[in-house]
């Protein structure tokens, strides 16, 4: 019986104190994860995985505990088929974590199965032929000590041999691979993952390497000399430590298949063509509108950078936004029409802020670009008469104010009566005198002119690379066009001035005044009385 446990009482009731401490641990872990496992299903691999370590340490407590010799015998060698029973179980719990269902068959299960069946059958073989005398062996179930050892690189498989027999030195040998096997397809589906999808991969990796790491210690740990020789089995250790990061793997990956479904269901059902990448702007997912799209342009890569050099290639024009998302719009020309389609790109960032992917919205951004270039244009609009608004009216004077811009001539116009129609006629009547002058600045300025409304009744006109002559000219063809309007009741006019910015170092400033004195002058004239003439000055 020395064989298989310690002849010192003390060292056996030792070795029950630490498994007892080590189940109670586990089960208070069991516990704690059902409390808090807020009805989500614990999967049938896991369960069979926390069920056979629990086994596995209630059989190695009543190795130590037992006091008959035939029950020492047992519970000696079936802690053997548990930890077989449990790795095989993480085994199957890996594969379909990491979608291998495939492998998850029932007669693969069976046939893996089979190899811990042995053991038991061999466990009540090799009792009845140790106790009854009987001839029968099966796979050499016992050895005689140390003797005849093969060469062997593992303690741990040295001591097995030598003490149990040749069936549990290679029962072992497949446990131990099939440990460095969890860990090995756990690490390259890992890698294989996008960062987004890591989280639950990496809890998995915390308890595989729980689990290796007492595999490996186990290989060198032995208590003891000769037949006493009884390493304490940190396996079973590992086991125990790392169920509980397994449990918080299945909780996250269950979690991220939700959140996976349901984000695909929901982009699924957009409009817009939207394309997800990982951290090296693989495309790892695109909805249907996307592959939709992708099948049209016939594109065969595989990454971020591809598309855009594709779409740079069939497209009429590709232009970089400068807003602060950034982004691009491509244009082409579909059936006789310019489109414009935006291409956008966002990303994706962890909780500790690294950037993990991102996602790329293709969007048809025809009428959308239509509607800001007339919002754009409207901004800058007097509502009434059409004409550019005194905000726009200043930009336009800034940016023309240059050298190439010169001779600059300016004209000022003020409309006669105004506030005297509004009075007397209602302002009705006097929205119908601007909407006159705006439509005669509109019609007798050239087209390179710019004519905004600037005030209640003033009005400018800037007129880039026209002479003091030209400006006149146009002067005279505005009210030339006034005073033939028939279909009004009043005789409408404007009082206007020219001023002109000839050379580079002149103030612009300076041709306004000049362009204000002379309105002035021609109102007085129009009026047949005096005005000050050094009255409010505008400049812009």
């Amino acid at each position: 019986m020395e064989r298989y446990r310690f002849p010192d009482t003390f060292a056996n009731s030792l070795m029950i104190f630490l498994y007892a401490v080590l189940l109670i641990f586990y089960l208070l872990t069991l516990v704690r994860i059902f409390v808090n496992r807020k009805n989500v299903r614990l999967p049938v691999n896991l369960a069979f995985v926390a069920v056979s370590v629990l086994l596995w340490n209630i059989v190695t407590i009543l190795r130590f505990a037992v006091a008959d010799e035939s029950s020492v015998y047992i519970f000696s060698l079936l802690p053997y088929a548990f930890a077989l029973l449990s790795i095989l179980a993480a085994l199957f719990f890996i594969l379909r974590f990491y979608d291998f269902g495939v492998f998850c068959k029932p007669h693969i299960i069976a046939a893996c199965l089979t190899i811990p069946a042995i053991t038991l059958l061999n466990i009540g073989l090799g009792f009845n032929r140790y106790f009854a005398g009987k001839p029968f062996d099966l796979i050499l179930s016992y050895h005689d000590g140390a003797a005849n050892l093969p060469e062997v690189a593992v303690e741990h498989l040295n001591y097995v041999y030598g003490y149990f027999g040749s069936w549990y030195y290679v029962q072992a040998s497949i446990a131990e691979t099939v440990a460095l096997c969890l860990l090995a397809i756990a690490v390259l589906q890992h890698i294989r993952l996008p960062k987004i999808y890591r989280a639950p991969s990496e809890k998995m990796l915390t308890g595989l390497i729980l689990i290796l790491l007492g595999v490996l210690l186990n290989g060198f740990n032995t208590w003891g000399q000769g037949h006493d020789r009884l390493p304490f089995d940190l396996m079973l250790v590992g086991f125990v430590f790392s169920i509980r990061p397994l449990y918080k793997a299945t909780l996250g990956n269950q979690g991220l298949v939700f959140l996976s479904q349901a984000r695909n269901d929901i982009i699924q059902q957009l409009d817009q063509s939207i394309l997800l990448l990982d951290e090296e702007k693989k495309i790892i997912f695109k909805n249907m509108k996307a592959a939709e799209w992708l099948g049209g342009l016939e594109f065969a890569g595989n990454s971020y950078t591809d598309l855009t050099d594709c779409l740079a290639t069939v497209s009429s024009r590709r232009e970089q936004l400068t807003d602060k998302e950034g982004g691009f719009d491509y244009h082409f020309e579909v059936g006789g029409q310019s489109r414009v389609y935006n291409l956008r790109e966002k990303p994706i960032y962890d909780n500790r802020e690294r950037q993990i992917g991102a996602y790329v919205i293709y969007s048809d951004e025809t009428e959308n670009r239509g509607l800001i270039q007339r919002l754009e244009v409207g901004a800058g609009r007097d509502a009434l008469t059409g004409l550019h608004n005194r905000t726009m009216m200043e930009s336009l004077r800034r940016e023309l104010d240059k050298p190439d811009s010169l001779p600059l001539s300016v004209i000022i116009c003020d409309l006669n009566d105004l506030k005297k129609t509004n009075d007397t006629h209602g302002h009705q009547a006097g929205d119908i005198m601007l909407r006159i002058c705006g439509e005669a600045l509109s019609l007798r300025c050239p087209p390179t002119a710019q004519a905004g409304r600037i005030g209640g009744d003033e009005f400018l006109v800037l007129l880039p690379q026209t002479g003091r002559l030209e400006a006149e000219d146009v002067v005279s063809s505005i009210r030339s066009y006034l005073s033939e309007i028939k279909d009004y009741p009043y005789q409408i006019t404007m009082a206007m001035g020219c001023g002109v910015k000839d050379t580079r170092d002149q103030d612009i400033n300076d041709a306004l005044v000049t362009a204000d004195e002379a309105m002035y002058a021609n109102k007085r004239a129009i009026k047949g009385s005096s005005r000050d003439a050094a009255g409010t000055t505008l400049r812009i």
